[in-house]
């Protein structure tokens, strides 16, 4: 019998002018495209010839070794490049992980509200969905233990939660980590935007803490870099390169190579780091006037705190609020935004939107704080 085809939640937007506040997207008008395009020259000129053929399952090694280098010295990842597994995209990542870990019918911890992304990749792999609660520390770990003790792994954003924005304390980082030693159970880490910490240097990953082996790590370049990039990575505890690196000969044999080739070099040359640098100025001061707004023609309305990282924030409603009915007012005046319910497995207490301000300029900002609040005063 032929299956019905699978669904997904998730809504790429269409390749057009971001509008305010698309979510999930950088601002693609201030990346180096013409550093990019010559990289990628001299690439195609001089490296692409003797890498035209099949290439290793995991991945180009000089790009395995540059990811490893910047995790470990900006996130404080523990790991060696063979442990570093490129895939097309955190999703493909997410797909991989959940088939390869769980088994169907198998209890999995997600966040509620989470990443939609997460949500669909463990129904794929035939997993029951085990929502956890968050609170202002990041995912509830002690009603995780109370609720689901036997769940076989956990689905977890600490660094920065989405979409509430909020980073995993440390006791709640620890208590995660003892669970899944404890339960023999895994820990998927997706780390996708910490690269744009606001103050301080960038977080240090679960993984860095884990000394058990159970933590996954996935990292992606769709944020840092452009979307269409489609490079995402894992990091896998050694024990499980070789399963993860066999499910890849089978999925995708491997990401193309001369984007492979051209990020590499782009890396090598301090263009990268250059890059993140420049957005992260960019983004503290949209975020700034994005919270300055909000509270100048809605604080009397919403509810905000400013997130430390990203490029989003959640956007309280009052209670007797529909944020699903604000949404669809707001996308008939231009905006683009999220509900939170529409992120959560369950009934939220109460509803918000998801504001993101990566794609959209001060100018853009400001003109849509002002329509949002008209719609919402309304």
């Amino acid at each position: 019998m032929r299956q019905a085809p699978v669904r997904s939640p998730l809504t790429y937007p269409r390749p057009n002018a971001p509008r305010a506040f698309r979510e999930g997207v950088p601002e693609l008008r201030a990346f180096p495209f013409q550093q990019w395009s010559q990289v990628a020259a001299h690439c195609a000129r001089s490296t692409l010839r003797s890498a035209a053929d099949y290439q290793e399952v995991a991945g180009y090694y000089p790009l395995r070794e540059a990811i490893a280098s910047h995790a470990s010295i900006t996130r404080g990842v523990h790991c060696q490049a063979e442990q570093v597994l490129l895939v097309p995209g955190a999703q493909s990542a997410l797909d991989m992980a959940a088939r390869l870990l769980l088994n169907p019918g198998e209890l999995a911890w997600i966040e509620d509200p989470g990443y939609p992304g997460a949500q669909q990749a463990l129904r794929n792999a035939g997993a029951q969905l085990a929502p956890i609660p968050v609170t202002s520390e990041g995912m509830n770990v002690e009603v995780g233990q109370k609720r689901y003790p036997q769940a076989r792994l956990a689905y977890v954003t600490p660094s920065h939660q989405f979409p509430s924005s909020v980073t995993m304390h440390l006791a709640q980082r620890v208590a995660l980590l003892q669970w899944a030693n404890q339960a023999n159970a895994w820990i998927l880490e997706d780390d996708y935007d910490s690269d744009y910490r606001f103050s301080g240097r960038p977080l240090d990953a679960l993984q860095g803490l884990d000394t058990a082996q159970r933590v996954i790590y996935i990292g992606t370049f769709s944020k840092v870099l452009f979307p269409a990039l489609r490079i995402g990575y894992l990091i896998v505890p050694l024990q499980l390169i070789s399963p993860f690196t066999n499910l890849c000969s089978c999925t995708h044999t491997h990401v193309p190579i001369l984007e492979q080739l051209i990020l590499e070099a782009f890396i090598a040359k301090g263009y990268f780091l250059r890059h993140i640098r420049h957005m992260r100025e960019i983004y503290a001061a949209r975020r700034a006037i994005l919270v300055e707004l909000l509270q100048r023609e809605l604080g009397d309305l919403v509810e905000i705190q400013p997130p430390q990282a990203g490029l989003h924030l959640l956007c309280w409603l009052p209670p007797e609020m529909d944020d699903q009915r604000m949404s669809q007012r707001a996308g008939a005046h231009g905006l683009e935004v999220i509900p939170l319910s529409k992120l959560a497995l369950g009934l939220p207490q109460r509803g918000g939107l998801v504001l993101g301000y990566g794609a959209v300029n001060e100018q853009e900002i400001q003109a849509g704080v002002h329509q949002l609040a008209h719609v919402l005063h309304s």
